[in-house]
């Protein structure tokens, strides 16, 4: 069977990426000219979002999708836990890039910090397996491997280093209860 030569139903799609090349020239001339991005980006951003959306609705109702949007969902529930018991002892982790030690600092060992020791660094993982699943990106599974695992394993090893600063023995024992991601395994 012959394919007609024409857009047919992949026009939305075609729209939208010509959208995308348009908001990226806007970008870079914004940047070029102007040194003020915004328009290029919004334009950017807003054509991304589409298309994203597209895929994840594309994908979403496939075995792999399903699995996906289980673990997203898996991932926001450990966040919630997480972030739940933090505020139990009066802590809120805002998504700070900065790694420090607050004065009041408490040491959390209870709840979800009973078993594993970086339940947040778990999530963000997680959530990143699972939208690499939903959107079927092998970009995104070998992002997540060779960038993603590496640089947070750095970042908890200076965490873990500024505990034990902070608390010395205490995070130690911590440390000999727990694991660091996965529990009983990792």
């Amino acid at each position: 069977m012959k394919r007609k030569l024409g857009l047919g139903e992949d026009w939305p799609m075609v729209v939208l990426f010509i959208l995308g090349v348009l908001g990226l020239i806007i970008l870079f001339l914004d940047i070029i000219f102007y040194q003020n991005p915004d328009i290029g980006l919004q334009v950017f951003s807003f054509t991304g979002a589409i298309l994203l959306v597209e895929r994840l609705v594309r994908n979403l109702f496939t075995p792999l999708g399903i699995i996906g949007l289980v673990v997203i969902i898996l991932c926001g529930a450990l966040e919630i836990k997480a972030r739940l018991d933090l505020r139990k002892v009066g802590m809120t982790i805002v998504g700070s890039v900065r790694l420090e030690i607050v004065e009041g600092h408490k040491l959390l060992t209870e709840g979800i910090y009973k078993h594993i020791r970086h339940p947040l660094y778990l999530s963000q993982i997680l959530g990143i397996i699972g939208m690499a699943m939903v959107l079927t990106s092998l970009i995104g599974v070998v992002y997540f491997a060779i960038i993603m695992i590496p640089l947070l394993l750095v970042r908890i090893r200076i965490e873990e280093e500024m505990l034990i600063e902070a608390f010395g023995d205490e995070y130690r024992e911590y440390q000999k209860r727990t694991k660091k991601l996965i529990p009983y395994l990792f």
